[in-house]
């Protein structure tokens, strides 16, 4: 069949742009479309990835209890990290409460990670942490050690501020903190009252010794004892002493047999635990603490 037959060929001209018009539109339609979804498609995965990114890791105060007149750790946790490199930590206390002690490495720090601790600033310990095993997973960061000054029922505040963290791709990492008010209990005050207590009981009682030292029955004078002739020590055997004033002579039972008197010299005849045994003008024998006397 000739075109000329069935149509002008104005016409199938026509059609024919027509068509190919009309089926160009399509396709490009079909194509735009097509791009549109694949550009939805990809900005929904990047909000997930972004928002998955975006899940924040917990570094908080442990909520332990202090003892008071002790030095105790608070554990500095970490929750949900993955792949941590490095950190900034800084950590703030009450100096009114607690005295900053030291900083020991939690279990989440291997031995290839490498600490720097500031504590020069009153109630700020700055920390800065690298590590070649990156940090993962939940636990002990830092275990940082405080003597505690406050009292029994006393509360301390430990904080964090300025924290940051990166991972092994250098990106920063989402951190959020918690701080605690930590409370201070009795703990190892009782002890130390007691052992001031005890060492309060010795004193006492050394000085009731000392003060009770010449009041000790004297010993009995041995009948037989005759001064030695050579040589003696100040107050041993043989010795000559003197008094300043009158001195009472005693006995074994504390009894006055006799008395010295000052201005002369008498013969020490035996020498017992402080207490020298002599002879009187009058030849009475007895005992006189070695307290009274003067050689």
């Amino acid at each position: 069949m000739k075109p000329a037959t069935v149509n002008p060929p104005h016409l199938i001209t026509f059609s024919t742009t027509t068509c190919r018009a009309k089926g160009g539109g399509h396709l490009r339609r079909y194509i735009s479309k097509i791009f549109v979804s694949l550009v939805a498609v990809v900005a929904v995965m990047a909000a997930m990835s972004n928002a998955q990114a975006q899940i924040p890791v917990n570094v908080q105060v442990d909520a332990v209890e202090l003892e008071t007149s002790a030095i105790d750790t608070v554990p500095i946790v970490i929750t949900g990290a993955d792949g941590i490199v490095a950190m900034h930590v800084e950590i703030t206390y009450d100096p009114a409460v607690l005295q900053w002690d030291s900083l020991e490495n939690g279990n989440l720090l291997s031995s290839n990670s490498l600490v720097e601790v500031n504590p020069d600033i009153a109630g700020t310990v700055i920390v800065g942490i690298a590590t070649l095993d990156p940090v993962s997973g939940t636990g002990p960061l830092l275990l940082p050690r405080f003597s505690v000054l406050g009292v029994d029922g006393a509360t301390a505040a430990v904080g964090l501020q300025n924290v940051a963290a990166w991972d092994e791709n250098g990106f920063d990492v989402l951190i959020q903190t918690q701080d605690q008010n930590l409370a201070i209990a009795g703990g190892s005050g009782l002890p130390i009252l007691l052992i001031a207590l005890i060492v309060g009981a010795v004193v006492i009682i050394g000085i009731a010794a000392w003060l009770m030292k010449g009041r000790r029955t004297p010993p009995a004078v041995s009948p037989g004892s005759t001064p030695a002739t050579v040589g003696p020590a100040p107050g041993a055997a043989g010795s000559q002493v003197s008094v300043n004033q009158p001195v009472t002579l005693l006995d074994s039972q504390q009894n006055p047999v006799g008395q010295l008197q000052p201005g002369q010299f008498y013969t020490v005849m035996e020498e017992n635990a402080g207490w020298y045994a002599a002879t009187d003008a009058a030849g009475n024998s007895g005992w006189v603490s070695a307290t009274m006397v003067n050689w």
